[in-house]
């Protein structure tokens, strides 16, 4: 997606590295793409990178849909296997989703501290999450594979199948 925003929605084309925080790529890149909690802590940060890109915000701008930023995937040859086994492990995955949320408050007094944010923010930046994977988003992931194929990094856009656990 990074490659996607910065040479096909800005018109860069930078030189990409790989590495994590702390491998000394701090002072010699000009800017970095981060995820998660590290793309949380960078942002506490406003000495090293004053400028911020959010790359959801920028699939957005430029598509009109969402970004899907991961996905429950399985293998078909397992589904076809093992139905019954892919079921529960669905259900769990359900199960999982649904006591996080409960848990949110706790999770958040939890991880907020290790960030570094403070509670409020990082029961925010949790609640905002989503799971779903709704049509719009499914146009959204569609659009992303499109791209990716004209890009020439896949050979042909992906066809989406959704398994339903009732089916």
């Amino acid at each position: 997606m990074a490659r996607i925003v910065c040479e096909e929605f800005i018109g860069v084309k930078p030189v990409y590295r790989q590495a994590g925080l702390g491998e000394g790529w701090e002072g010699s890149s000009d800017a970095v793409v981060v995820i998660g909690d590290d793309a949380l802590r960078l942002a506490a940060d406003h000495s090293r990178f004053p400028f911020r890109l959010d790359l959801g915000e920028s699939w957005f701008a430029h598509t009109g849909l969402p970004f899907v930023f991961a996905l429950w995937v399985a293998r078909r040859d397992f589904i076809a296997r093992a139905p019954a086994e892919a079921a529960r492990i669905h259900q769990t995955l359900i199960s999982c989703l649904a006591e996080g949320r409960k848990s949110l408050g706790r999770i958040s007094r939890a991880v907020a501290g290790r960030i570094p944010m403070d509670e409020g923010s990082c029961y925010r930046y949790l609640n905002g999450l989503e799971y779903d994977l709704d049509l719009n988003k499914q146009e959204g992931l569609r659009e992303f594979y499109r791209f990716l194929a004209r890009r020439g990094d896949i050979p042909a856009p992906a066809g989406l199948e959704i398994w339903r656990a009732d089916s």
